[in-house]
Protein backbone atom coordinates (compact mmCIF):
# COMPACT_ATOMS: atom_id res chain seq x y z
CA UNK A 1 0.00 0.00 0.00
CA UNK A 2 2.75 2.12 0.68
CA UNK A 3 3.48 3.48 -2.88
CA UNK A 4 0.06 3.56 -4.08
CA UNK A 5 -0.19 6.22 -0.32
CA UNK A 6 2.94 8.18 -2.00
CA UNK A 7 1.74 8.89 -5.21
CA UNK A 8 -1.85 9.80 -3.74
CA UNK A 9 -0.42 12.10 -1.73
CA UNK A 10 1.36 13.81 -4.57
CA UNK A 11 -1.62 13.88 -6.42
CA UNK A 12 -3.87 15.54 -3.87
CA UNK A 13 -1.08 17.96 -3.55
CA UNK A 14 -1.42 19.05 -7.10
CA UNK A 15 -5.13 19.00 -7.13
CA UNK A 16 -4.54 21.69 -3.48
CA UNK A 17 -1.74 23.50 -5.28
CA UNK A 18 -4.23 24.48 -8.10
CA UNK A 19 -7.58 24.14 -6.62
CA UNK A 20 -6.65 25.98 -2.93
CA UNK A 21 -9.71 23.40 -1.97
CA UNK A 22 -9.27 22.28 1.93
CA UNK A 23 -10.26 18.26 1.21
CA UNK A 24 -7.67 18.54 -1.52
CA UNK A 25 -4.77 19.44 1.19
CA UNK A 26 -7.01 17.11 4.48
CA UNK A 27 -6.50 13.64 1.73
CA UNK A 28 -2.56 14.69 1.11
CA UNK A 29 -2.06 14.85 5.01
CA UNK A 30 -3.65 11.69 5.32
CA UNK A 31 -1.86 9.46 3.19
CA UNK A 32 1.07 11.02 3.66
CA UNK A 33 0.92 10.10 7.27
CA UNK A 34 -0.44 6.73 6.71
CA UNK A 35 2.48 6.30 4.39
CA UNK A 36 4.88 7.52 6.85
CA UNK A 37 3.74 5.50 9.32
CA UNK A 38 4.51 2.60 7.41
CA UNK A 39 8.04 3.37 6.08
CA UNK A 40 9.45 5.90 8.31
CA UNK A 41 12.87 5.57 7.05
CA UNK A 42 11.58 6.69 3.55
CA UNK A 43 12.99 10.46 4.01
CA UNK A 44 11.26 11.47 0.82
CA UNK A 45 7.54 10.57 2.59
CA UNK A 46 8.75 13.83 5.58
CA UNK A 47 10.05 15.66 2.62
CA UNK A 48 6.66 15.65 1.10
CA UNK A 49 5.18 16.03 4.27
CA UNK A 50 6.99 19.20 4.98
CA UNK A 51 6.19 20.44 1.06
CA UNK A 52 2.37 20.26 1.72
CA UNK A 53 3.06 22.55 5.02
CA UNK A 54 4.73 25.09 2.82
CA UNK A 55 2.20 24.71 0.33
CA UNK A 56 -0.53 25.79 2.77
CA UNK A 57 1.44 28.49 4.55
CA UNK A 58 2.14 26.54 7.66
CA UNK A 59 5.92 26.83 7.77
CA UNK A 60 6.62 26.36 11.03
CA UNK A 61 5.46 22.62 10.56
CA UNK A 62 7.54 22.18 8.13
CA UNK A 63 10.98 23.72 9.78
CA UNK A 64 11.84 21.10 12.25
CA UNK A 65 11.21 18.40 9.13
CA UNK A 66 13.54 20.08 6.68
CA UNK A 67 16.08 21.38 9.26
CA UNK A 68 16.68 17.84 10.51
CA UNK A 69 16.30 16.65 6.58
CA UNK A 70 19.19 19.49 5.42
CA UNK A 71 21.44 19.05 8.29
CA UNK A 72 21.79 15.12 7.89
CA UNK A 73 22.02 15.54 4.13
CA UNK A 74 23.87 19.41 3.88
CA UNK A 75 24.75 18.71 -0.08
CA UNK A 76 20.91 17.58 -0.87
CA UNK A 77 19.34 20.56 -2.76
CA UNK A 78 15.83 19.65 -2.44
CA UNK A 79 16.43 19.74 1.08
CA UNK A 80 17.95 22.91 0.94
CA UNK A 81 15.96 24.50 -1.01
CA UNK A 82 12.83 23.66 1.14
CA UNK A 83 14.66 25.09 4.08
CA UNK A 84 15.08 28.28 2.11
CA UNK A 85 11.37 28.18 1.36
CA UNK A 86 10.30 27.48 5.07
CA UNK A 87 12.62 30.41 6.61
CA UNK A 88 11.38 33.13 3.42
CA UNK A 89 7.93 31.71 4.72
CA UNK A 90 8.89 32.91 8.25
CA UNK A 91 9.96 36.22 7.32
CA UNK A 92 14.06 35.44 8.33
CA UNK A 93 14.61 36.23 4.73
CA UNK A 94 18.58 36.63 5.97
CA UNK A 95 18.69 33.18 7.24
CA UNK A 96 16.74 31.61 3.74
CA UNK A 97 19.55 32.65 1.39
CA UNK A 98 22.05 30.84 2.72
CA UNK A 99 20.17 27.19 2.18
CA UNK A 100 19.11 29.09 -1.44
CA UNK A 101 22.71 29.56 -2.57
CA UNK A 102 24.13 26.41 -1.22
CA UNK A 103 21.31 24.43 -3.17
CA UNK A 104 22.04 26.21 -6.49
CA UNK A 105 25.54 25.29 -6.18
CA UNK A 106 25.08 21.82 -5.89
CA UNK A 107 22.20 21.67 -8.59
CA UNK A 108 22.24 24.96 -10.80
CA UNK A 109 19.39 23.73 -12.51
CA UNK A 110 17.50 25.33 -9.79
CA UNK A 111 18.39 28.92 -11.71
CA UNK A 112 15.83 28.38 -14.79
CA UNK A 113 12.88 27.49 -12.17
CA UNK A 114 9.61 29.91 -11.25
CA UNK A 115 10.95 30.06 -7.61
CA UNK A 116 13.49 32.53 -8.79
CA UNK A 117 11.21 34.07 -11.36
CA UNK A 118 9.17 34.91 -8.94
CA UNK A 119 11.99 36.37 -6.84
CA UNK A 120 12.68 38.62 -9.51
CA UNK A 121 9.62 40.06 -10.15
CA UNK A 122 7.98 40.54 -6.26
CA UNK A 123 11.33 40.52 -4.61
CA UNK A 124 13.96 42.71 -5.62
CA UNK A 125 15.84 43.00 -2.54
CA UNK A 126 16.40 39.59 -1.63
CA UNK A 127 16.68 38.73 -5.53
CA UNK A 128 19.80 40.98 -5.78
CA UNK A 129 21.31 39.94 -2.50
CA UNK A 130 21.37 36.74 -4.22
CA UNK A 131 22.43 37.28 -7.45
CA UNK A 132 25.40 39.63 -5.59
CA UNK A 133 26.37 36.05 -3.73
CA UNK A 134 26.15 34.32 -7.02
CA UNK A 135 28.28 36.36 -8.91
CA UNK A 136 30.86 36.34 -6.29
CA UNK A 137 31.31 32.71 -6.09
CA UNK A 138 34.60 30.92 -7.32
CA UNK A 139 35.59 27.56 -6.47
CA UNK A 140 38.46 26.68 -4.60
CA UNK A 141 41.51 24.50 -4.01
CA UNK A 142 40.63 20.84 -4.45
CA UNK A 143 37.39 21.62 -5.93
CA UNK A 144 36.64 18.92 -8.63
CA UNK A 145 36.18 19.67 -12.40
CA UNK A 146 32.18 18.69 -12.00
CA UNK A 147 32.07 21.80 -9.65
CA UNK A 148 33.71 23.80 -12.16
CA UNK A 149 31.18 22.80 -14.61
CA UNK A 150 28.46 24.16 -11.80
CA UNK A 151 30.20 27.50 -11.00
CA UNK A 152 31.04 27.71 -15.03
CA UNK A 153 27.10 27.42 -15.11
CA UNK A 154 26.26 29.62 -12.52
CA UNK A 155 28.51 32.67 -13.75
CA UNK A 156 27.33 32.03 -17.31
CA UNK A 157 23.31 32.93 -16.00
CA UNK A 158 25.00 35.57 -13.90
CA UNK A 159 26.30 37.08 -17.29
CA UNK A 160 29.98 36.92 -16.38
CA UNK A 161 30.89 34.81 -19.82
CA UNK A 162 34.53 35.49 -19.13
CA UNK A 163 34.74 33.97 -15.94
CA UNK A 164 31.87 31.02 -16.90
CA UNK A 165 34.34 30.55 -20.17
CA UNK A 166 37.40 30.32 -17.74
CA UNK A 167 35.60 27.68 -15.08
CA UNK A 168 33.69 25.51 -17.78
CA UNK A 169 37.19 25.04 -19.82
CA UNK A 170 39.06 23.84 -16.80
CA UNK A 171 36.17 21.52 -16.43
CA UNK A 172 36.44 20.14 -19.47
CA UNK A 173 40.21 19.91 -19.67
CA UNK A 174 39.94 18.00 -16.88
CA UNK A 175 37.19 15.68 -17.65
CA UNK A 176 36.42 15.91 -21.21
CA UNK A 177 33.24 13.84 -20.87
CA UNK A 178 31.36 16.24 -19.10
CA UNK A 179 28.22 16.81 -21.16
CA UNK A 180 26.66 20.14 -20.71
CA UNK A 181 29.98 22.36 -20.14
CA UNK A 182 30.31 21.94 -24.25
CA UNK A 183 26.98 22.94 -24.78
CA UNK A 184 27.62 25.95 -22.64
CA UNK A 185 31.00 26.85 -24.60
CA UNK A 186 28.94 26.75 -27.79
CA UNK A 187 30.67 23.39 -28.89
CA UNK A 188 26.97 21.80 -30.76
CA UNK A 189 29.36 19.03 -32.41
CA UNK A 190 30.80 17.64 -28.90
CA UNK A 191 27.68 18.16 -26.69
CA UNK A 192 25.44 15.85 -29.56
CA UNK A 193 28.46 13.38 -29.51
CA UNK A 194 28.10 12.90 -25.50
CA UNK A 195 24.61 13.19 -25.41
CA UNK A 196 23.39 11.02 -28.47
CA UNK A 197 27.08 8.59 -28.61
CA UNK A 198 28.89 8.18 -31.39
CA UNK A 199 26.91 5.55 -33.06
CA UNK A 200 23.56 7.29 -32.95
CA UNK A 201 22.13 8.02 -36.56
CA UNK A 202 21.70 11.39 -37.70
CA UNK A 203 23.72 12.97 -35.55
CA UNK A 204 23.65 16.11 -36.36
CA UNK A 205 20.39 16.37 -37.47
CA UNK A 206 18.34 15.97 -34.55
CA UNK A 207 17.01 18.44 -32.58
CA UNK A 208 18.72 19.07 -29.33
CA UNK A 209 15.83 18.58 -26.76
CA UNK A 210 15.72 22.48 -24.73
CA UNK A 211 16.81 22.55 -21.38
CA UNK A 212 13.08 22.95 -19.48
CA UNK A 213 12.34 24.94 -16.71
CA UNK A 214 13.19 22.83 -13.44
CA UNK A 215 11.13 22.62 -10.97
CA UNK A 216 11.13 21.66 -6.94
CA UNK A 217 8.72 18.40 -8.49
CA UNK A 218 11.57 17.68 -11.03
CA UNK A 219 13.99 17.79 -8.82
CA UNK A 220 12.33 15.25 -6.57
CA UNK A 221 11.24 13.08 -9.65
CA UNK A 222 15.03 12.69 -10.01
CA UNK A 223 16.26 11.82 -6.77
CA UNK A 224 13.44 10.07 -6.20
CA UNK A 225 12.25 7.63 -8.95
CA UNK A 226 15.23 5.08 -8.82
CA UNK A 227 14.76 4.29 -4.94
CA UNK A 228 11.03 4.41 -5.66
CA UNK A 229 11.30 1.46 -8.05
CA UNK A 230 13.79 -0.15 -5.81
CA UNK A 231 12.27 -0.08 -2.48
CA UNK A 232 8.41 -0.60 -3.63
CA UNK A 233 8.92 -2.60 -7.09
CA UNK A 234 6.83 -0.20 -9.17
CA UNK A 235 6.94 3.08 -11.11
CA UNK A 236 6.53 6.51 -9.27
CA UNK A 237 4.01 8.06 -11.40
CA UNK A 238 3.64 11.89 -10.64
CA UNK A 239 0.76 12.67 -12.46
Amino acid sequence: QTPYLIERGVLYMQYYEKTKEQRYLHEAECVLDKASSLQPQDLQIHYLQARLHILSDDPMRAYPIVEKLATDYPKNSLYLSALSDVLYQTGDKEAALRPLINAICYYPRLLTGHRIKDLQQNDSVFYHALYQQLVELRPVPGDSPADYARYGYIAQWCGNQSVANEFLSKAINDLPNLVTPWRLLGDDGKYRLLFFGAFCKNLYSIELPEEKEFTDELLFELAYKIKFQNWYGCELTMN
